[in-house]
């Protein structure tokens, strides 16, 4: 949901491919869906919640407020935060 604003296509998919057990026909459906469904990058909650449910380490120090959070540490595009705007507005106006 982050990369895919950083990398291109093929970049992101062989990327993805460094994990051995995930073909490359996983990693393009994978790359398809995100793309379909315009994810926005995930919020450090999510993120930690990811995170309890899997072995691995996405956020190596969890108990830092300030780990993890994308937005304050990489620069979107300016559609993501127009995106995430028009979500926020279309709730309250629910």
């Amino acid at each position: 949901m982050v990369a895919r604003h950083f990398l291109s296509e093929p970049e992101l998919i062989n990327y993805l491919q460094k994990d051995k057990d995930f073909t490359e026909q996983e990693a393009r459906s994978l790359y398809l869906q995100v793309q379909g469904k315009d994810y926005n990058p995930p919020r450090r909650e999510r993120i930690l919640q990811w995170q309890s449910q899997q072995e691995f380490l996405i956020c190596p120090n969890p108990d830092d407020p300030d780990a993890c959070n994308v937005y304050k540490d990489l620069q979107f595009p300016e559609e993501v935060y127009e995106h995430i705007s028009n979500y926020h507005e279309h709730k309250v106006d629910s």
